[in-house]
């Protein structure tokens, strides 16, 4: 069988128990446990207990914890063997699927017993923080292959150096750590309500528990399936807003730009690289390119509280990750000017400064939405 098949079938398979779990949409499990809810307040995450016991509010960071770690030392081990990419199965592939299949299983319980998530705990712009960070470092690792924008964009070239491969090689090198704790804590902040949206963003975590498990296989770079998981949050983020928009009954929804503001994206950068062929290639962008102008006309010219005077909107999204991906660029290459170039720097010198920037880079990805979200 296809593996991506097999990818697609189980995670839709695990999505169907949690509606079933979850009450088939009705939150609260169905009535079964007392939530917050939602308010007028855009900070205030809805889907916690009103109530909360000491259990309920410690039992998802053990397994969130353990999960993590059980990982991070996984990823440890595989890299420092240096696989190189095959078909075939290796013990971290399996060791990987037996994680996952076990977390997965205990978060399940887990909710069932105690509902909440570590959401209970923290900040929702943490929340939000943290997958859009994993979908940044994404963009970043695809450079070279979509460019900045329209396909342009490949050679940035600071001190003589293609900074733009630079900064791709670095972060592919270490982007399975930060992928992992980001995707693991978003698996764990979350109650698993039946809400379409809540099934959508579950659905996006299974799968890329599923590309963990393919570390060093040729699934894990095929550019299909990976763009396919990316995208999964154009449609999570427009029905999570859509959700919010009925509930607190907007006179001006924010759902256009959610979904769209990820549609440009899509237009902008991420289908660049489709296709093997140049008639492909202009095919694919031009179903692609007349789907978003006809849908954005559809939308803000004939659905009530839109309207095109608020069709500037779509590109706040856009506007905050290619910001951040100049921001990491001109940030790497200062990293670069001052670490990479000293030759008196021993390697612990040169690890401890790139961890420092590292984390520098993660903390200024969170900013935005500690300032939108508050």
């Amino acid at each position: 069988m296809n593996p991506f098949v097999w990818f697609w079938a189980t995670s839709l398979a695990i999505v169907y128990l949690y509606w079933e779990l979850g009450g088939r949409g009705e939150d609260g499990f169905g009535g079964r446990f007392e939530i917050v809810g939602f308010n007028t307040s855009k900070t205030e995450y809805a889907y916690k207990l009103r109530d909360p016991s000491n259990w309920s509010q410690i039992a998802p960071w053990i397994g969130y914890v353990l999960h993590n770690v059980c990982m991070f030392v996984l990823i440890y081990y595989a890299q420092k063997e240096q696989p190189k990419y095959s078909m075939k199965w290796r013990w971290f592939n399996w060791r990987a699927l037996q994680i996952n299949l076990f977390f997965v299983f205990l978060k399940t319980v887990q909710g069932q017993l105690w509902y909440n998530g570590m959401s209970s705990v923290l900040p929702l712009w943490f929340g939000t923080g943290t997958v859009a960070t994993y979908l940044l470092l994404v963009y970043i690792m695809r450079w070279r292959d979509r460019g900045y924008i329209f396909g342009f964009g490949k050679r940035f070239v600071i001190h003589k150096k293609l900074l733009a491969k630079e900064l791709v090689d670095f972060i592919r090198k270490y982007h399975a750590y930060y992928i992992a704790f980001g995707i693991i804590n978003d698996f764990w902040f979350h109650p698993f309500e039946s809400s379409l949206g809540h099934l959508l963003g579950k659905l996006n975590d299974l799968l890329l528990l599923w590309q963990m498990v393919v570390m060093f296989m040729p699934a894990h770079r095929n550019m299909y399936w990976t763009l396919a998981i990316e995208l999964i949050v154009l449609f999570h983020s427009a029905v999570i807003a859509i959700n919010r928009d009925t509930v607190l009954n907007r006179a001006h929804p924010i759902s256009g730009q959610f979904g769209f503001g990820f549609f440009v994206i899509l237009v902008f950068s991420q289908m660049w690289n489709l296709g093997n062929t140049k008639p492909v290639k202009w095919v694919i962008r031009s179903v692609l390119g007349a789907s978003f102008i006809g849908s954005v006309l559809a939308v803000y010219g004939l659905v009530a509280g839109y309207g095109f005077r608020y069709l500037y909107e779509i590109v706040f999204i856009p506007l905050l990750f290619y910001g951040l991906m100049l921001l990491y660029l001109l940030m790497f290459a200062w990293m670069y000017r001052v670490v990479m170039k000293c030759t008196k720097a021993d390697g612990a010198a040169r690890i401890i400064i790139t961890t420092i920037f590292s984390l520098i880079m993660l903390a200024i990805a969170f900013v935005p939405y500690v300032i939108i979200i508050g």
